[in-house]
């Protein structure tokens, strides 16, 4: 029961938008101006047109249009099963709600009472207020009688915690006047035959001299609600743990009223005919993130303990609706994990096409208990994210998220960097999963997707394709379904087809023919005896898995840093923290070790791989086929950590990667003034690989991507 969909059509940001499907805890998310306000607007005037207040209109989205509207439909199977009981039959509150929301005839009635059976099909109710654009307002049919009974059955209650009186809760009586705890008309005839019956004569007669010598308006119902709460406590001013409001924090002030709310609205409305809606604008405003969670948790808590019965089992009885408009990761996290199976979580954002509000709903409720489990605030960060990529390991997040890198490329501050060591965790909470509009990446180093090994049966290197979980896989499979996908989107279309497609399903085609085929390479040097072939199959397959949303390294995140362009600078670094003379030494005794092969080595001691995915415990086994590392190479791998043993600081999370990114970024600044060259155009240079990740982060998709 209470608000079951929303439909604004030509209202502020919203050029057309349907919201349903709203839950126990309905979360409303989205970057600032994305809509979420205008939304808590839109319900606010309906209901403010609802009791006939006076307002100015909501602006329209386009004035090219007359008018826009405001559609509610509301959940009436609890009200519609409860007037048409038997019980109901002689209740004139009850006889009032069916003749106005659910009119049928005498007949219909009669056979209704006669069988039991419910009329079903008026088990909800849509309200449409039209706004027009010379400001004036009035709702499609739907008498005044009706509009009353949908403000009482429906009542909504709006927090703004931007705008709340802190220090004075007395407005707090407004809202629970609008609730019906008991019924007043007979709790005041009770209160005059309890009067006429009792010994307080004195009072009796000092109302009657009252009523006598003066004239007063009667009281709005609502109005006697309160009066009659406030004649039961024992005060109506609030306090918290016997202080007075002045005396506790905002913070404070602004989790006990919430909570207070939530509270008393849940307790009042229970066992009634009412079915509350609670709207709260950013409630994780002045609060601690941990009392974020614990508002979310305390709710939950009362919740269930209001209504559950003796017996452990939930009460029928419709419960108050909660739709928070939230920016944190905290209240999201709270409410999946409180709420894992009654909430819903609706993203909001704005088309690229005319900016307008629209919204997408996230799976947000997951089965498995383990995961709900570890669920935590990074999981719950992406549901806030402008882009997110997912990164294997720590050294990677050091990468995207060094502040000098950041500083030069600002983008970065607006990229969320996940680890996803797990990928059933990661699958879990994609963008595409979860259904939210956030662009994303997967990055994997090279041996993920590609393997390199020694076949004995036929004596030579292979080239073998593989696949990592469901995020990347490069088999021929998978790779030919690309292929025909390629192929329909330029067979399909006229000559002015983009390049892109046609390309795809050439490099495809290019990837399958190479799947378990000999690759020869050098074992002392640690390459490919043909150059650039590797440098080009890295270029294809990540040409052909654009659309995939997946980045693959030609080696490594230590192979984008240490390459052979940037020998030299990773040579200077490297001075600051051994003898690199000796390493200049020893490139003069060994007669392989040219700048090509040194990259190589200097790569694997710092925890990457070769080019031709060679790794330190390689060197270390003692049955590798020398066809792969030889003993000469060994030998020389052995002496150059010798060398660098020296520094300590060779081991992935030694710190090395920050610290060798700051200084070249410093260099190359130095570098860029004294050459008056771009600072972007020499980073390009020395570290290519990084830099075209980092521009598939900026632009997050080509144009082409939607191809394929």
């Amino acid at each position: 029961m209470g608000i079951k969909r929303i439909q604004i059509r030509n209202i502020l940001s919203f050029k057309e938008a349907d919201i349903s499907g709203l839950e126990q805890v309905t979360c409303l998310l989205g970057k600032n101006n994305a809509g979420k306000s205008n939304l808590l607007k839109a319900i606010s005037f309906f209901y403010k047109a609802l009791e006939g207040v006076r307002c100015i209109p909501l602006e329209l989205n386009s004035n090219y249009d007359s008018y826009g509207q405001i559609s509610i439909t509301f959940d009436t199977f609890h009200i519609n099963k409860l007037v048409h009981s038997y019980k109901a039959q002689k209740n004139h509150y009850f006889s009032k709600v069916r003749s106005a929301l659910f009119p049928r005839e005498k007949n219909m009635w009669f056979s209704f009472f006669s069988t039991g059976e419910r009329p079903k099909e008026y088990d909800e109710l849509t309200l449409t207020l039209n706004i027009r654009n010379d400001s004036s307002y009035s709702f499609e049919g739907g008498s005044s009688t009706l509009r009353e009974l949908i403000l009482d059955i429906f009542p909504l209650f709006e927090i703004d915690s931007r705008h709340l009186e802190l220090h004075d809760w007395n407005h707090l009586w407004q809202f629970l006047g609008k609730l019906r705890p008991f019924n007043a008309v007979e709790f005041q005839t009770q209160f005059e035959s309890f009067l006429e019956e009792s010994e307080l004569e004195t009072y009796r007669k000092k109302i009657d001299e009252i009523n006598r010598l003066s004239s007063t308006i009667p009281y709005r119902y609502r109005d006697k609600i309160m009066a009659y709460l406030k004649a039961g406590l024992k005060g109506d001013k609030f306090e918290f743990n016997g202080f007075d409001l002045s005396r506790t924090s905002d913070g404070t002030n602004s989790y006990n009223y919430i909570l207070t709310v939530l509270n008393l609205i849940s307790a009042l409305s229970k066992r009634t005919y009412q079915t509350p809606v609670i709207f709260v604008d950013e409630p994780e405003i002045g609060l601690h993130p941990k009392m974020s969670e614990k508002l979310i948790h305390e709710f939950q808590y009362r919740l269930e303990q209001l209504y559950t019965n003796k017996e452990g089992e939930k009460l029928k009885t419709s419960r108050p609706k909660l739709i928070l408009s939230t920016h944190s990761q905290n209240i999201v996290k709270q409410v999946i994990k409180s709420f894992n199976n009654e909430h819903k979580v609706i993203h909001f954002y704005k088309k690229n096409t005319d900016f307008s509000t629209s919204v997408s709903y996230a799976k947000s409720k997951f089965d498995d208990s383990n995961f709900i489990c570890n669920f935590g605030d990074n999981e719950a960060r992406l549901f806030f994210s402008s882009f997110i990529l997912f990164v294997e390991g720590q050294t990677e997040k050091e990468v995207f998220e060094n502040n000098h890198l950041i500083r030069k490329f600002p983008w970065l501050l607006g990229v969320d960097v996940y680890k996803a060591s797990d990928e059933k965790v990661s699958k879990k909470i994609t963008p595409d999963f979860i259904n939210t509009k956030i662009p994303y990446k997967f990055l994997f180093d090279a041996d993920k997707g590609v393997k390199i090994h020694y076949d004995k049966s036929i004596g030579e290197n292979i080239l073998k394709f593989d696949r990592c979980g469901s995020s990347l896989d490069l088999r021929p499979i998978a790779i030919k379904k690309i292929k025909e996908r390629a192929y329909m989107s330029y067979s399909l279309t006229k000559n002015d087809t983009p390049n892109l497609a046609r390309e795809v399903y050439r490099l495809a085609g290019k990837i399958i023919s190479l799947d378990k085929a000999p690759i020869s390479i050098c074992p002392l040097r640690l390459t490919c005896k043909k150059s650039d072939f590797l440098s080009d199959l890295f270029f294809s397959i990540n040409r052909v898995l654009r659309g995939q949303n997946v980045i693959v390294l030609s080696t490594t995140i230590e192979g984008a840093l240490i390459n052979e362009k940037s020998l030299n600078l990773f040579l200077s670094w490297l001075r600051t923290k051994c003898d690199v003379d000796e390493i200049y030494k020893k490139i003069n005794e060994v007669s392989f070790l040219n700048n090509s092969a040194l990259t190589q080595y200097l790569r694997i001691a710092f925890s990457g791989k070769s080019d031709t995915l060679v790794k330190m415990k390689k060197f270390k086994r003692n049955d590798t086929p020398t066809t792969l590392v030889e003993d000469e190479a060994k030998k020389t791998m052995k002496s150059l950590e010798a060398i660098l043993n020296s520094s300590g600081n060779t081991h992935k999370t030694s710190g090395w990667v920050s610290d060798f990114l700051n200084y070249a970024i410093l260099e190359l600044e130095h570098e860029s003034k004294e050459s008056k060259s771009e600072f972007e155009k020499l980073f390009r240079v020395y570290f290519k690989e990084l830099y075209d990740t980092l521009s598939q982060l900026r632009y997050g998709s080509s144009e082409g991507e939607s191809l394929l």
